[in-house]
Parts: structure tokens; sequence; C-alpha cells
């Protein structure tokens, strides 16, 4: 089982990146039309998921434990497969759980960062509308 946990995870987070990696470029061309708005869509999707792998690797420990188990058991019982199957399951399974998860906390952080970064993107190119901001004539 560990070693279902430890593929699944390591499988999970490299498709979580490949995921994530493509979606925060769609949302950033999308959104944020300038360099700085990119760059501002793809930190915040980086910073939301990395916060995210602690909870995917808990849920996806806690789900092959108390879910996983049971159903590749029982399917395996119903299949007549052995134990390679159910280790199967559980990386299938623990794959998706952090997949999921990892995948949607970084989509949550690139439309975040697409709002934070088209209101940034208003204000003048200097920092702001005051008088200081104005611009020599």
């Amino acid at each position: 089982m560990l070693f279902a946990i430890v593929i699944g995870i390591l499988g999970g987070v490299g498709i979580s990146f490949l995921a994530a990696r493509r979606l925060v470029t769609r949302v950033a061309d999308r959104f944020a039309p300038q360099r700085q708005g990119r760059n501002f869509v793809a930190v915040c999707a980086l910073v939301f998921g990395a916060i995210a792998l602690a909870p995917a690797i808990f849920l996806s420990v806690m789900g092959a434990g108390s879910l996983g188990v049971p159903v590749a058991e029982g399917l395996a019982r119903a299949l007549g497969l052995g134990g390679f199957f159910i280790s199967l399951v559980l990386i299938l399974e623990v794959m998706a759980a952090t997949v999921l998860t990892v995948t949607g906390h970084a989509a949550l952080g690139a439309g975040l960062g697409a709002l934070a970064a088209r209101s940034l993107g208003s204000v003048g190119r200097r920092g702001g509308s005051g008088p200081q901001a104005a611009k020599p004539e």
C-alpha cells in the first residue's frame, strides 16, 4: 500500500503540473494580455497549487486507506485478479485525488490571479491616477 501511495502521489503531482501549466497558460493568455499580468496569474496559480499539495497528500492517503482498499479488493475478487490489481487501483485512486485537488486549487489561483491582473492592469502605467502619475507634457 505504501508503494501505491508513493507512486500515486508522484504520478499525480506530475500530471497536475502538466495540466495546471496548460490551464494557467490559457487563462493568462485570455485574461491578462500584458506580460506582467501573465506572470501574476502564474505566480498566484503556483502559490495556490503549492499550498494544495499538503491537503492533496492527506486526502489521497486517507481516501486510499478508507475507500480505496475495500473497493480495490472487491474489484479484484469480482474479476478474479490478485494483489497487483489492488495496487494498480490504489495508484489510480491516489493519482486522481491528487490531480483533482492540486489542479483545482491551481485553477482557483489562476482565476484569482487573472481577476487581480485585470484590476491592476486598469490602473495607469505609472501606478496610480493621482497627480504624481500624470504624464508630463
